[in-house]
């Protein structure tokens, strides 16, 4: 019968030599005859197939026949179905997607039923590569803080990461797709971003700090990293991530003035599992940290670790994103060379479509230059605060002392009686003047570390002691003053021009702080060994009110938060300042041991020569 049907019917060549797989049923749906290239693509010859009923054939999985005899009523019904992806099996049991088109066919006034069958298994594959590719690329998109998108090579936005976009930016997708970037561009910088862009595809990545208008109208600093690569149609494509940096942009140009554009720093990214084992770092985490991917796949961050009290912050680091929340913070990593670095990080949970956490993802950059300079401005500032505040007080001292000077020679000028005192009194001005030169001068010089260093010579320690206590008692000629100093020789020691201060201040503290007439001060001298090194160690002992044991070091280090008390000088603070520069050491002691109140006894190492 079927050998009859098949006679009557009129092959063509189009048929047999059709470059698709086809086949052709007659209304029971038994198959009529089949193409050389349906005999390829399921290895199945005429004569295994020619006669069945395709309700017979094992050409396709079982849990798809329904479908199969669905569209089967349809054209029997005189209806054409859709296209039906459908999975094959070949006469081998391999399994492959095919996409089947039926149609009725008249041949030699009989109607029949011919099939069409594609293999789309290539283009199936792809598309669930690509679905899965895409899928990973929007989870790490959606949980960057930052504004990413992609452009063409017209400049043109193609991608955006929602919701983040709209959240820093305002704009929805609909708003930016299609745009040109430089329409949201600062004018001022759009020169400088078409050179930057126009330079980055050519050379595939690329940098830019520029101004960027949010949806509302205002501008905000943004800074800019891209990198280049090739759509899956082989189209020249940019990757760009900004980062808002308005606040810290106008935070450095007040604070600092020193620069019209903020530093530049490699963004890292490193992805870990819901254990926090590391699972993928690009580029720049490697360049920032020194190692490769396969030396660090599977630790945890820790490795970064610089310092013992990371450890700590590293678990309120897996605390905060286990929570699902957003980690951010300044911290002190380190290389794989040892070296330290200040490091801004940003960690967030990923989560997928269920809303279950499935790892973390953290973005970090290189912030030291910026965490030195605010050093340096703080450091300045401090500086020029201290020596503020040290003019206002001494200066204000030496006035007073040739105002009071003043007051008396106006009283005593017409008693003739007086001329000795007068005479005395001349001499106190003319020394409390020099004084004050003498004092803006060490400032100056003061006004950085360095400048004692220079002046590092050998010094006799004798000499040195007898002008700070002429200076001692000419500033305090009222008071009665007892300086015992048990020695008188010429011994030398490694200081400098600066040495004098530095005692006198030690004398002045001696008298300040101190209630009994009269005041006394006793100076001691003795020799010690340290460290290999002779030092003749000077005591400065006297009967004031004593320091308790929790100032005896709080009070060598300066306070920016009150003002000086102390009076004449440049200050225990820098007392410590010009012994440790002349490589001698201070400190303070009881004079009677563990009876503070019965005296302080400052002592100075100085290296003999």
């Amino acid at each position: 019968m079927f050998e009859e049907e098949k006679q009557n019917i009129t092959y063509k060549d189009l048929f047999e030599n059709a470059p698709y797989p086809s086949i052709i049923f007659n209304l029971d749906g038994h198959i009529v005859d089949i193409n050389k290239e349906l005999e390829k693509l399921f290895g199945y010859s005429k004569r295994d197939i020619i006669g069945k009923n395709f309700r017979d054939l094992t050409t396709y999985e079982k849990d798809q026949g329904s479908n199969i005899e669905e569209r089967y009523r349809k054209l029997l019904d005189g209806k054409i179905p859709p296209p039906q992806e459908i999975k094959c099996v070949k006469k081998d049991g391999t399994l492959f997607y095919g996409l089947s088109r039926v149609s009725l066919i008249t041949l030699k006034e009989k109607k029949y039923i011919q099939g069409i069958i594609y293999d789309i298994t290539d283009k199936k594959l792809t598309e669930a590569k690509l679905k899965d590719s895409q899928k990973k690329y929007e989870l790490i998109t959606k949980n960057i803080y930052d504004f990413v998108a992609v452009l063409n090579s017209e400049f043109c936005y193609e991608f955006n990461n929602q919701p983040i976009t709209q959240k820093l930016m305002g704009y929805k997708n609909e708003d930016l797709y299609g745009e040109s970037v430089f329409k949201f561009i600062h004018p001022k910088d759009r020169k400088k971003a078409i050179e930057k862009l126009n330079v980055g595809f050519k050379e595939g990545t690329g940098s830019a700090t520029i101004r960027f208008q949010h949806k509302k109208g205002y501008w905000i600093w943004l800074e800019v990293k891209g990198k280049t690569f090739r759509d899956i149609d082989g189209k020249m494509k940019a990757l760009v991530i900004s980062r808002n940096i308005t606040e810290r942009k106008e935070g450095e140009l007040e604070l600092l003035k020193l620069s019209k554009m903020v530093e530049q720093s490699s963004d890292a990214i490193i992805r870990t599992d819901t254990n926090f084992k590391i699972t993928y770092i690009n580029k720049a985490a490697e360049e920032l940290y020194g190692y490769t991917f396969e030396e660090i796949k599977g630790r945890t961050p820790e490795i970064f670790n610089a310092e013992k009290e990371s450890e700590l912050e590293q678990s309120q680091i897996y605390e905060t994103v286990s929570k699902g929340q957003m980690y951010k913070n300044e911290l002190l990593n380190q290389k794989k060379d040892g070296t330290s670095f200040y490091c801004e990080m940003r960690i967030s949970p990923l989560i997928n479509e269920k809303e279950k956490i499935i790892g973390y993802l953290g973005l970090q950059r290189d912030i030291t230059n910026r965490k030195k300079a605010k050093r340096k401005v703080l450091k300045a500032r401090n500086r020029s605060e201290f020596f503020k505040d040290l003019l206002a007080h001494d200066i204000s001292n030496i006035l007073n002392n040739i105002k009071a000077s003043t007051h008396l020679i106006e009283n005593w000028k017409d008693e003739r009686t007086k001329k000795e005192e007068i005479d005395e009194l001349i001499e106190i001005i003319k020394k409390q003047i020099q004084r004050g030169s003498s004092l803006i001068s060490n400032v100056h010089k003061l006004s950085e570390t360095k400048n004692i260093k220079r002046s590092i010579q050998q010094v006799d320690i004798n000499k040195t002691i007898e002008i700070a206590i002429d200076h001692l008692l000419g500033s305090f000629n009222k008071k009665q003053i007892h300086i015992k100093k048990k020695n008188d020789k010429c011994i030398s020691v490694l200081g400098g021009e600066f040495l004098s201060d530095a005692i006198e201040n030690i004398l002045i503290n001696s008298v300040l702080h101190n209630e009994n007439t009269p005041i006394k001060i006793w100076i001691n001298f003795s020799q010690i060994e340290n460290n290999n090194h002779n030092y003749l160690k000077i005591e400065f002992k006297d009967n004031g009110i004593g320091i308790i044991d929790q100032r005896k070091v709080s009070i060598f280090e300066r306070s920016y938060q009150k003002k000086s008390t102390s009076g004449m000088g440049i200050g225990l603070s820098l007392v410590k300042k010009i012994i440790t520069a002349y490589e001698g050491e201070v400190w303070v002691e009881d004079r009677v041991e563990g009876e503070p109140s019965k005296g302080s006894n400052f002592v100075i190492l100085l290296k003999k020569i």
